[in-house]
């Protein structure tokens, strides 16, 4: 494979990610695909049936963040090869940063017509991903902490929030005629694992005599997963 062809690939890799993040707006009134249905209740597909079955049907990636696009951390040089820039990135980092993901695929989902209804129904694996963090953070791990012997480094707006879940749906959609249609869409999620913290501060200190680190931290972290023996878990990040 080029230069070109990989920059390209690189390039449609990224774009595609960003467009996964438009998906429910443009799927919103595209009535050719079946799938418009589990946005859009009152959607009338033109297709008489469709059906999605794992790994080949349905998956939904949506990545973004607050920080640095992909253009600050690409860069063409004028001998067409690829550099990728790490400190640029680092360097639009703001003091807190956002950063989110989004994961769904089906494990089925269908639809069918009949007459003047369309009922539908889905079984989608689903997990969300929201991330808080402060540039200073990711500056220490680029640069190192030599220059930061015996100073206290106090990292502020640490956090967290990772769901997994299960959505179980089904939807009947009704044309009444040829400008109105009415939808109904009844929808059931299914809680399997969380992890979160509560917004803290993550301190580190590093000796000046034998370049030890003192890790502390005010950030409790909260669990809730089959292997909880009760409702849920809450740890607290202490002092190594």
């Amino acid at each position: 494979m080029t230069m070109k062809r990989s920059l390209l690939f690189i390039t449609i890799l990224f774009t595609s990610v960003v467009s996964f993040a438009q998906n429910d707006l443009t799927m919103y009134n595209m009535n050719m695909i079946g799938h418009s249905v589990q946005m859009n209740p009152s959607m009338m597909p033109v297709n008489k049936y469709y059906i999605s079955l794992p790994v080949i049907g349905s998956v939904n990636i949506m990545y973004s963040n607050s920080s640095f696009a992909y253009r600050d951390l690409h860069t063409v040089r004028s001998n067409d090869s690829i550099y990728f820039d790490v400190q640029n990135a680092i360097s639009k980092m703001k003091d807190v940063n956002c950063m989110m993901m989004q994961f769904r695929t089906d494990l089925l989902s269908f639809g069918f017509r009949i007459g003047k209804n369309y009922f539908n129904g889905n079984i989608t694996e689903r997990a969300h991903l929201y991330f808080m963090y402060p540039g200073s953070f990711f500056r220490l791990l680029n640069d190192g902490n030599g220059k930061y012997l015996g100073q206290t480094l106090d990292f502020k707006k640490f956090g967290f929030d990772a769901s997994h879940f299960r959505e179980y749906a089904v939807g009947m959609t009704r044309e009444i005629n040829d400008k109105w249609t009415a939808g109904l869409r009844l929808k059931s999620l299914y809680g399997m694992e969380n992890f979160s913290t509560e917004v803290g501060n993550l301190y580190m200190k590093t000796d000046a005599s034998d370049y030890g680190l003192d890790l502390s931290s005010d950030i409790v972290i909260n669990t809730s997963t089959p292997l909880n023996q009760d409702d849920g878990y809450s740890s607290q990040i202490g002092s190594y």
